[in-house]
């Protein structure tokens, strides 16, 4: 029997769990409007206790069971290590139209290759009981392609999972689009989130909004400078950017949503389309220095962060139109 859940091209590609998030959001349906609008707007940075490792992520990272027009079902890893039974549970989820991300160690699934090692998170879409074999998808360079692991593979890798890092996904999270729920969109949420991305607040260990910005600046620019600095600050800048397409996103469904004769409405046209050229100027300038192995120094760390800096007014900007625009 094949099962397999109708996908669709990301809106963003920043991890593999926002990916696999977004492949089931269709832009022009509304209930993803619903969605997009409402979420994946604050972000949120935190620094791991046991690697002293910082992680720039979307807040909705942490709730994603709490996301309005989802369902969401989450299995404790120690229930998928029982054997056989772990497969069970992957296929009887997708024939009940779920799609799952689930974490799997790299070593024992043939797509990464002999010599790679660690955790990591594969979104799961389909199976073919026949060929004993599961669909899935993940990042190849940045395209985000289909491979499949069969049964064997998956079992295997599930049942020598070993928790590395407690704050990052652990255990299988599903969901799927519950067309039960009303696709109005709630602009007191949607207000609430815009408000919240314009706290500059962060602590030693965790920060929200503009405060995740600054605090995984000050962890970045602490790490060694080498030639694999310019990694972390890709993370970052790719980020922003991913997050300036569903700024866009929200802007078109504005124009359709809230009459024109609002006053203030045709500006944000205006605010976006800079906030996408600085976004863009970060994300390729870190992107070539990552390319041809830069090491980042100093002076180009203060250039850097520089530019971060015009990016993050940028969004501050953009947070206030949107609040503005919506009460």
């Amino acid at each position: 029997m094949l099962i397999k859940k109708k996908i669709y091209e990301p809106m963003i590609v920043t991890i593999p769990d926002d990916a696999a998030f977004f492949s089931i959001l269709n832009p022009a349906e509304k209930a993803t409007e619903k969605v997009v609008m409402e979420n994946y707007i604050n972000f949120y940075c935190y620094k791991d206790s046991g690697t002293d490792i910082s992680f720039f992520r979307f807040e909705d990272f942490l709730k994603r069971g709490n996301i309005e027009g989802m369902d969401s079902c989450f299995v404790p890893l120690g229930m998928l290590q029982r054997g056989q039974s772990g497969i069970d549970i992957l296929v009887e989820l997708l024939m009940e139209e779920y799609v799952i991300s689930v974490p799997i160690m790299k070593e024992y699934i043939k797509f990464y290759g002999s010599s790679a090692e660690g955790t990591h998170v594969v979104f799961v879409y389909g199976a073919d009981t026949f060929q004993k074999t599961f669909l899935c998808k993940d990042f190849a360079g940045h395209a985000f392609v289909e491979f499949t692991v069969s049964f064997e593979e998956m079992q295997n890798s599930l049942l020598n999972y070993n928790i590395c890092c407690p704050k990052e996904q652990n255990n299988l999270n599903a969901f799927r689009i519950n067309e039960k729920v009303s696709p109005d969109i709630e602009y007191a949420k949607v207000y609430s989130e815009f408000h919240k991305l314009c706290q500059d607040f962060s602590s030693r260990r965790a920060g929200y909004g503009m405060g995740a910005i600054d605090l995984y600046l000050r962890e970045v620019r602490g790490y060694p400078q080498n030639t694999e600095l310019a990694g972390s600050w890709y993370v970052l800048a790719n980020y922003l950017r991913e997050a300036t397409k569903l700024m866009n996103y929200r802007y078109r469904i504005l124009e359709k949503e809230i009459p024109m004769t609002r006053e203030g409405l045709t500006e944000g046209e205006k605010i976006l389309r800079k906030l996408e050229q600085d976004t863009d100027m970060l994300f390729f300038k870190i992107a070539r220095m990552k390319r041809k192995r830069i090491i980042v120094d100093s002076d180009i760390a203060d250039s850097l962060t520089g530019t971060v800096e015009i990016c993050k007014e940028d969004f501050r900007r953009v947070a206030d139109y949107f609040c503005r625009i919506v009460c």
